[in-house]
């Protein structure tokens, strides 16, 4: 009430025009506009967005080009800890396919994290040559997202055909984005469905 210079509720503000009451709906209408713009800005603080940090929820490229190609990729062994990609192609590390490192790192600063192996349950860096299985989870796997076979008991003539699952909560996770993804994409067909609805009512409307 101060904004608008009222004792009460009941009270006519000051500041309104002369004769307000009495003009064209869309003078009415204007002064409503900006005494309702006043309220706002003097409730709804502004705030200064510049120094926020936003998160688009999109994962960074695991490719060292950022294309995923049908090229041959070698990992980083620094895993996880890899600043630089963790997964890159041949190609573009110059790297001969017949002759790879047994254990490979994309640069000295990734070297110094080869004792931290964040994958399998034994947690070691066996080398490229030891076959691993990675949960279809990917970066939403609850668990070290890439397992040695031999250390889950599973073998390269026994692997499964399809989607392979680390944990019964890895499988939820991706079936809940899935479901997340299929929400999204359905929501103009929804409201395609709506307007057709409403549209066919208002035919009808006119036949009567």
């Amino acid at each position: 009430m101060n904004l608008l210079d009222m004792k009460s509720a009941n009270d006519r503000p000051n500041s309104a025009p002369e004769q307000i009451e009495n003009s064209s709906n869309d003078d009415r209408a204007q002064y409503l506009h900006s005494v309702s713009t006043a309220i706002v800005k003097e409730l709804w603080h502004h705030l200064d967005l510049d120094h926020l940090q936003f998160d688009d929820n999109s994962e960074p490229d695991r490719y060292c080009c950022g294309e995923e190609t049908e090229e041959d990729v070698i990992l980083c062994g620094a895993g996880r800890n890899c600043s630089h990609g963790e997964l890159f192609h041949y190609t573009c590390v110059g790297l001969d396919p017949d002759d790879l490192p047994n254990n490979w790192f994309c640069s000295d600063a990734c070297k110094n994290h080869q004792d931290i192996y964040p994958y399998c349950t034994c947690q070691q860096d066996l080398g490229n040559d030891e076959p691993m299985i990675g949960c279809s989870a990917g970066s939403r796997c609850t668990g070290q997202e890439w397992y040695h076979l031999k250390c889950i008991t599973m073998t390269a003539d026994s692997l499964p055909e399809g989607d392979w699952f680390c944990k019964a909560a890895c499988k939820k996770a991706k079936r809940a984005n899935q479901r997340g993804n299929q929400n999204q994409q359905a929501k103009p067909t929804i409201l395609l469905i709506l307007i057709s609805n409403a549209t066919t009512a208002e035919l009808l409307l006119g036949l009567v």
